[in-house]
């Protein structure tokens, strides 16, 4: 009995012990879990100003569309909202007034009323709706609490919260405190050194607004951690201070009952300090466990026999213990032998799967390569030294070795693809030539290279892997299936121009008045002369741009008056198939950089396209509109549309929805294809829109420039 007293008093030691460490633990998770929260609130702010430093203008449709995407309500309960103040001098404050109600807003004004040498007013918050509508206008540098965190944060470039507030979002209900986390937006292009540099490129400030009860609630949940706590803004625990206290929510007060722990915590968030003190009360269960151990405190007497009947009973339970474990033991046994087992059967699974892969890497007669982006360290497979002739001390770690034997003419090239591949995420297949070392010296031969990048969780490449490929003897023969076809249309093309000139001279009536079915057939031949040319000239340009030569000269411009252009040269064509043309959407000056007559082209094949798949009497809707940064030109028909089946591949080559040799409408099945590759060219995109039965539409988006004062295209971005 001796020995269970000592074990229980040092059990019941342990158990104070634990409890307070639980305690302890509890109170960390609690200030961690605001600390951690808050700083996620900081993120949401700093992606808003990032807002304004990556789209050229902000307006409140895409602010909305902004915070939509964080699902607040789901993701982070107990936020108020995300909002934007813009900061106003004396002489900007009419104006802005007017432009903000010229938005729908009859009754907006920067409140309260008065002068001011600054004004701050909030312009956007969303979720813009219930409290948060009495916010909208609000000056918050109007207010010396609110003023005195702004100010630090657009002096110093940090996050800072505000002290203890009352919202005016607090209209309704219960009144709760409150306070505003500000992170400075400063003016695009700007990088601010010092504080008067801060204060000269301000714009404004991403703020949010919080409901400290609605916060810790949606932080911590109600009750859940059976610990009572007060948080004060400061140092002082004064009422005055008080931010939050559960004891008041549960209707108790400190004090009330003894209490069994308490610690008191600092917090230090984005320029304030936060004093948190937590509790545990003594409960029923304490006393409980009190009256039970006295009960175990039995009368000499008694002792004898319990010791006996107490000592019997752990002898059993020890021997039931001791079998139990053995039986335990037994089955950890066979547990491991077949662990054991199975790791030897993946291990073995895992070698013939090396093997075979080792095997497909040598079928392909390919080289294998590993690049390490973070350490530009890189990893070649023994074939790589194979094909490029070189032993591994030959080849110095790095990129910029590897390009060094890449030819002068395709340098640029390859960098440009890999810049592409890593910061576009565009795919990486490039054709270069490489110095390889052989028997009879150094020549150039033709390579292929092919990777995908490893990302980090932000998106950044870490580490690029692939294959490298000598495919100079392809190349060879693509080179000569070029020079074949440009031969082979070289020499149909000048009988058929000949053939072409005099089906059109008989069509015209040079020979005469023909009969009917002689004059039915010669126009027949005309019009497949015409397609037979039309043929030529789409392969003649496909064969170009798979082989790269096709040259393209860049100039400025003016998109409607291009289009304008394509309309009335493309009219005629269309009055033959009994349709117009509807230029719907006028945007002027918007101005692009393209080849103007490949330009044209790529307007001409969607409007005859329309023309074509339309219904007689129908016009064919032409639309410039502006799309973010991007110029979007669309063509919309209202015909028959493209069917599922064929969509897949529209712009293949020689794809046509109607392949049969009696088809109704004319073409080659390249013209798509053709645009596709030129679009590309000019750093542009290529889609379309299509429902059975109700027509189709096909754009092209193009990068939008503005024009300088020298006539020299620059970037469009937001003053």
């Amino acid at each position: 009995m001796g020995v269970t007293l000592f074990s229980w008093q040092q059990v019941k030691k342990r158990e104070i012990l634990y409890q307070e460490a639980r305690f302890q633990l509890t109170a960390k998770d609690i200030v961690d879990n605001i600390e951690k929260r808050l700083t996620q609130h900081e993120q949401i702010l700093l992606g808003s100003a990032g807002l304004f430093d990556a789209s050229p203008t902000v307006d409140r449709n895409a602010w909305k569309a902004y915070v939509d995407r964080l699902q607040l309500a789901k993701n982070y309960p107990g936020i108020l909202g995300v909002g934007f103040s813009l900061l106003l001098k004396p002489d900007e404050l009419a104006r802005h007034e007017q432009a903000i109600r010229a938005e729908g807003f009859p009754q907006y004004h920067v409140k309260p009323v008065g002068k001011r040498d600054l004004y701050t007013s909030i312009i956007f918050l969303e979720p813009f709706e219930g409290r948060n509508l009495a916010a909208f206008g609000f000056d918050m540098a109007s207010e010396r609490t609110r003023a005195l965190a702004m100010w630090q944060a657009a002096e110093n470039g940090i996050t800072t919260i505000s002290g203890k507030v009352t919202l005016v979002q607090e209209n309704k209900g219960k009144v709760q405190a409150g306070f505003l986390m500000y992170v400075p937006v400063y003016r695009k292009q700007s990088k601010p050194q010092n504080v008067a540099e801060r204060r000269a490129a301000l714009y404004g400030f991403a703020y949010s607004p919080y409901r400290v009860d609605d916060l810790m609630e949606g932080i911590l949940g109600r009750g859940a951690t059976g610990v009572e706590f007060q948080i004060f803004d400061g140092t002082e625990l004064s009422p005055e201070n008080r931010l939050y206290d559960t004891t008041i929510a549960a209707g108790t007060t400190v004090g009330q009952q003894h209490l069994r722990f308490r610690t008191v915590r600092q917090l230090h968030v984005f320029g304030r300090q936060w004093t948190v003190v937590l509790s545990e009360r003594y409960g029923a269960p304490q006393d409980a466990d009190i009256e039970a151990v006295n009960n175990l405190l039995l009368t000499e007497k008694q002792l004898p026999q319990v010791v006996l009947a107490l000592g019997t009973s752990i002898s059993f339970l020890i021997l039931f213990l001791m079998y139990f474990i053995s039986r335990q033991r037994d089955a950890a046994v066979r547990l491991a032998e077949e662990m054991t087992s199975e790791i030897r059967e993946s291990h073995e699974t895992l070698r013939r799967s090396e093997e075979r892969f080792d095997f497909a890497v040598r079928g392909t007669n390919d080289g294998i390569w590993d690049w390490n982006i973070v350490e530009n360290s890189f990893y070649y497979s023994p074939r790589v030294f194979e094909l490029l002739g070189l032993s591994e001390n030959d080849l110095p770690q790095g990129l910029d070795s590897l390009q060094a034997l890449a030819h002068p003419d395709d340098k640029a090239i390859l960098q440009q693809q890999l810049s592409n591949h890593l910061q576009n995420h565009a795919t990486f297949d490039a054709r270069f030539r490489l110095q390889v070392q052989g028997k009879d010296g150094t020549e150039w031969r033709w390579f292929n290279a092919r990777g995908m990048a490893i990302r980090s969780e932000q998106g950044v490449a870490v580490r690029m892997a692939g294959a490298l490929t000598d495919i100079t003897e392809r190349y060879k023969a693509e080179q000569m299936k070029s020079e074949f076809v440009s031969i082979v249309s070289h020499e149909l093309r000048t009988p058929l121009t000949s053939i072409s000139g005099s089906l059109r001279l008989a069509c015209g009536g040079v020979l005469g008045d023909l009969p009917p079915k002689a004059k039915n057939l010669l126009e027949t031949a005309y019009k497949n002369s015409l397609r037979l040319g039309a043929l030529i000239d789409d392969l003649l340009d496909m064969e170009k741009l798979s082989a790269g030569k096709m040259q393209m000269h860049f100039e400025v411009t003016e998109v409607l008056s291009a289009v304008e252009l394509a309309v009335e040269t493309n009219r005629s064509y269309a009055e033959q198939w009994g349709v117009g043309f509807d230029i719907q959407a006028q945007l002027e000056h918007a101005f692009v950089r393209t080849d103007p007559a490949r330009f044209q082209q790529i307007l001409a094949n969607f409007l005859s396209n329309a023309a074509k798949y339309s219904p007689k009497s129908c016009n064919v809707d032409v639309t410039v509109a502006r799309i973010g940064s991007m110029i979007r030109i669309s063509v919309r028909d209202y015909g028959p549309g493209i069917p599922m089946e064929f969509r897949e591949r529209l712009f293949q080559k020689f794809s046509q929805a109607d392949s049969s040799d009696t088809r109704e409408k004319g073409g080659t099945g390249l013209g798509l294809a053709i645009t596709k590759d030129l679009v590309e060219g000019m750093g542009g995109k290529l889609g379309f829109e299509s429902e059975v039965g109700k027509g189709s539409c096909f754009y092209v988006e193009l990068p939008e420039i503005t024009v300088t004062a020298q006539n020299q295209p620059t970037l469009t971005e937001q003053s």
